[in-house]
């Protein structure tokens, strides 16, 4: 058993150690991949697009395993080491450092929330799967939530990556909260202190969009989404764009002067049943199995960065957005 435990620390300590290095062999970020909502137990056949696209890195957007769906229900360790030896993904990890976020699923239960007894062991497994060094800091903090930031400055994106599981309590609770006061700090500090062009939020929930039924977005928690609406306003936080996952359809909206990316469904599609009501809410939406791949165009005078929902087709859909006044806006080239 100790002989066991010591090959598992040996081999998460090199893989993070890998993961580091290529994270800090990026100078300029200007393409990165993006997904959500991948269950292990299905066939996974987004990988070898994604690699083709060849990006700087690959984002989790929540849902990365379904720990309490399938085979092997809430067995979340046998789940990411089933996870992990996915060829397609194999390949991934050696050309492309991975970072991101959980939602629900691989928190370990569906819509779960601050009262899940098991989410310190949930996190400690989601780090493992994301290649934290055992010893960082983050393991000891309550919740997954991090920053990331790449490039020189007049180049520089940031990904700031919140945690909408850990601290969330019920919405018609006395004093209802997403992120919690720990992470409320942390976020307003990362805003403040910031130099970056670019801003990448990424929630597990979609962030944007009006409330729906039987959904989960920060529209169920007005205050919390007016709070982080105003903190933008307040630090005057240049490049905004939100990205998203969960509703296991992609989009791309735009609401309260930003724009939010939707990736999902990198196994699996919503109900036929409910794609045309659903166009309705979403109408740059696409419904089958896809991934997300963000470019930025350094270069161009005001800077473009171009959004591309992709399947095995090539891009379903695509949107541009110039960096106006610090703000995106859409673009028609």
């Amino acid at each position: 058993m100790k002989f066991l435990l010591l090959l598992t620390f040996l081999s998460t300590s090199l893989l993070a150690n890998d993961n580091i290095s290529k994270l800090k062999a990026i100078k300029t970020l200007s393409k990165f991949a993006f997904g959500s909502c991948n269950k292990e137990y299905k066939p996974q056949p987004m990988w070898k697009y994604i690699i083709k696209d060849e990006p700087q890195l690959f984002l989790w957007g929540g849902d990365n395993i379904y720990g309490d769906k399938g085979p092997n229900k809430d067995d979340l360790l046998l789940k990411y080491l089933i996870q992990n030896r996915k060829k397609g993904y194999v390949k991934l990890k050696k050309s492309a450092p991975i970072i991101g976020i959980w939602d629900d699923h691989d928190y370990g239960t569906n819509n779960g929330n601050s009262d899940y007894i098991k989410k310190y062991i949930s996190q400690q497994l989601f780090q493992d799967f994301m290649m934290i060094p055992k010893g960082s800091t983050r393991r000891a903090q309550e919740g997954i939530y991090t920053s990331y930031t790449f490039g020189e400055a007049g180049k520089q994106v940031k990904f700031l990556l919140l945690d909408n599981r850990f601290h969330l309590t019920d919405k018609n609770s006395k004093l209802p909260s997403v992120l919690g006061p720990a992470q409320w700090l942390w976020l307003k500090n990362e805003l403040r202190n910031s130099q970056a062009q670019v801003h990448f939020i990424v929630s597990g929930i979609p962030f944007l969009p009006e409330k729906m039924i039987h959904t989960e977005e920060w529209a169920d928690y007005p205050r919390e989404k007016e709070r982080l609406l105003n903190l933008l306003k307040q630090y005057k936080t240049k490049g905004v764009f939100f990205l998203s996952g969960d509703k296991h359809f992609s989009a791309i909206t735009y609401n309260h002067g930003y724009p939010e990316f939707m990736s999902s469904g990198l196994t699996h599609e919503t109900s036929a049943a409910l794609i045309p009501w659903l166009r309705t809410k979403f109408p740059k939406s696409f419904f089958k199995i896809n991934y997300g791949l963000v470019t930025i165009d350094w270069n161009a005078r005001p800077i473009i960065l171009k959004i591309q929902i992709k399947n095995e087709d090539g891009t379903a859909l695509e949107q541009r957005y110039k960096l106006y006044n610090n703000r995106f806006v859409k673009s028609a080239f």
